[in-house]
């Protein structure tokens, strides 16, 4: 080293001191990584398709609720988990492996825990890409595995054992099939009001949901996902998207669904044409911002059946009573079955039979 190397050279130490070149550059870089933690998340979404990213909100939601049973006081948000990497940090495998077994506590098949595990460990690779949680816990993530074929019927076996719900909001051995008394009067219960006789929010929201799965036969995870904008009133059609068999489909809207949106929409229920229409409800019978969930909706269907004298009410009751009054119809010559596999989403003719 000659005597002007030696008159410049900085030793690559923590307090060494950049040049002032140096320097800019190290601070547009960190400008650059911000930027590009950022953009991540949005750059992801813009990917997928409108309908994946409100299922996707569905499970960051039950994420969320997760870490709030869990003991969190100020969990982030699902939209929050959708949208910012920061919401990630202090995330690890651990956790992730909790709220797999805690979806199983709750009783959800384990069709939904796996997709459910599937989806946040997509946003912690996104998050850790970001710069929000450190390599070797994403390495660490990786290892969290869903339920195999065998894994699932085990527990299954087991969660029968204790009692435990195998199937939450999914189909049952024996169904409630609703006639069409029933039915009429399911609707009039849902669209409940208050002492002055004015609809309440839920009971707008209600005979939403509830003609939706009467008069449509959707999939109670169809039903959630909805926006404003799958409706076109001026064709009078419902645009919406089956997960399950991973295609969109269009309905013809029923006077009853018409009805309930147009009253849900007026009264200022639905603001974003991207977001869930659906919200969850208070005690109090107001609605909130956060979307109806799953859960929540199996829930509200227990009750409303209920208080129409039928235990254990489930959407796919509905959605059963849906399909047999379409047989019926077939049994007259008024409509195929293969009609009815289209309409309804099936992938096989025998789940119809």
């Amino acid at each position: 080293m000659n005597a002007t190397q030696i008159s410049t050279y900085q030793p690559a130490h923590a307090g060494a001191v950049l040049d002032p070149r140096a320097a800019m550059t190290a601070r547009i870089a960190a400008a650059a990584d911000a930027a590009r933690a950022a953009g991540t998340f949005a750059a992801y979404l813009d990917e997928q398709s409108a309908n994946t990213r409100r299922a996707q909100a569905t499970d960051l939601g039950a994420f969320a609720a997760f870490l709030a049973t869990a003991g969190h006081t100020n969990p982030p948000t699902g939209e929050e988990l959708q949208n910012d990497p920061d919401a990630w940090r202090g995330v690890s495998a651990s956790l992730l492996d909790a709220f797999k077994q805690w979806t199983i506590r709750e009783g959800y098949a384990i069709g939904t825990a796996n997709r459910r595990l599937a989806t946040v460990k997509t946003y912690a690779r996104l998050a850790a890409g970001a710069g929000a949680i450190s390599t070797d816990e994403t390495t660490k993530i990786a290892t969290v595995k869903g339920y195999s074929a065998k894994a699932a019927r085990h527990t299954d076996a087991q969660r029968k054992e204790q009692e435990i719900a195998t199937r939450k909001g999914a189909k049952k051995s024996q169904f409630n099939d609703l006639d069409r008394q029933q039915c009429r009067r399911l609707k009039e219960i849902a669209a409940e009001t208050d002492a002055a006789g004015n609809p309440t929010p839920r009971g707008r929201r209600d005979a939403l949901l509830i003609a939706l799965l009467l008069d449509h036969g959707l999939r109670i995870g169809e039903a959630v996902i909805l926006t404003r904008k799958d409706f076109d009133l001026e064709r009078g059609e419902l645009r919406f998207y089956r997960p399950k068999v991973n295609k969109t489909q269009r309905h013809r809207l029923t006077p009853d669904t018409i009805r309930a949106f147009v009253a849900y929409v007026a009264a200022g229920h639905a603001q974003d044409d991207d977001q869930p229409l659906l919200h969850r409800s208070k005690k109090n019978r107001a609605l909130t911002a956060e979307p109806l969930d799953e859960r929540s909706a199996n829930d509200r269907i227990a009750t409303l059946g209920r208080k129409i004298g039928i235990a254990n009410l489930s959407p796919h009751d509905l959605r059963h009573t849906w399909t047999g009054r379409h047989a019926e119809r077939a049994s007259k010559g008024e409509c195929n079955i293969l009609e009815i596999q289209e309409a309804g989403g099936w992938s096989s003719l025998s789940i119809v039979r």
